[in-house]
């Protein structure tokens, strides 16, 4: 929810529509493994200069999965500057049943004081 509850009433509508997405994504065959966010700030690299940069932060699941998941990464928040254009690439890579990598590239002038980004891993459901 991005804005604050106004009644039960929301709470209850957003929980419905939680479950109502959950719902569609099994019977699409799968099932959420876990899920995480990070944020980097201007004190990385990815920051300053110009050129290609790019900032590694590796995800290690909770528990060990049976299989390498797959994983859907986005962006939940983002602060750039305005005076140059915007450019960003998340990118997840060396996916195991322990963890994965997400890369976040940028290149030109564009800097990128503040990044949030969310992920989900999903695994196939077991068919019975």
């Amino acid at each position: 929810m991005s804005d604050k509850p106004k009644s039960v009433l929301d709470i209850i509508a957003w929980c419905q529509n939680l479950e109502a997405r959950l719902n569609k994504l099994e019977k699409r065959g799968f099932q959420i493994a876990d899920v995480g966010e990070f944020i980097v700030d201007e004190s990385r690299e990815i920051n300053s200069g110009s050129g290609d940069r790019s900032y590694k932060h590796e995800v290690l699941f909770e528990n060990e999965l049976s299989a390498p998941p797959k994983i859907l990464t986005s962006l939940s928040g983002l602060n750039v500057e305005s005076s140059v254009n915007t450019a960003i690439k998340l990118e997840t890579l060396n996916v195991t049943s322990k963890g994965a990598e997400i890369h976040i590239k940028t290149w030109k002038e564009a800097t990128l004081p503040f990044v949030k980004v969310s992920w989900v891993a999903l695994v196939a459901l077991e068919k019975n």
